[in-house]
């Protein structure tokens, strides 16, 4: 059985040569359009570094999680935020204690 990394490069692999394929060289006045012959696209796609383009897709999805992650922990801390500055008391012991700091911050005290 294929593992995930041998079906995604075969997979890859059949999407490129396709869209390579398809591609048009010269379009000229209406004139047909030359193709990349297939066996000059098997052997270019041979050469290619397997293992590199592995893990660049590696690093996209990795950077991908990431700010998936960061953006839910910072939607997760706005929701939060909210909730507890809606209480009025709450609120109010916030600004009584913070705001003083602020004023001793901007003052350059």
């Amino acid at each position: 059985m294929e593992n995930f990394e041998q079906k995604l490069m075969g997979t890859i692999q059949a999407t490129l040569l396709k869209q390579i394929s398809e591609t048009t060289l010269i379009d000229k006045h209406m004139s047909p359009k030359v193709t990349i012959p297939h066996d000059i696209l098997k052997e270019a796609f041979a050469t290619l570094d397997k293992d590199r383009i592995l893990q660049m897709v590696r690093e996209q999805i990795e950077e991908q999680i990431a700010k998936t992650i960061v953006g839910q922990l910072l939607t997760e801390t706005a929701t939060d935020t909210k909730k507890i500055m809606t209480d009025h008391e709450t609120r109010q012991n916030f600004r009584n204690k913070v705001y003083p700091l602020i004023m001793k911050i901007a003052n350059g005290e």
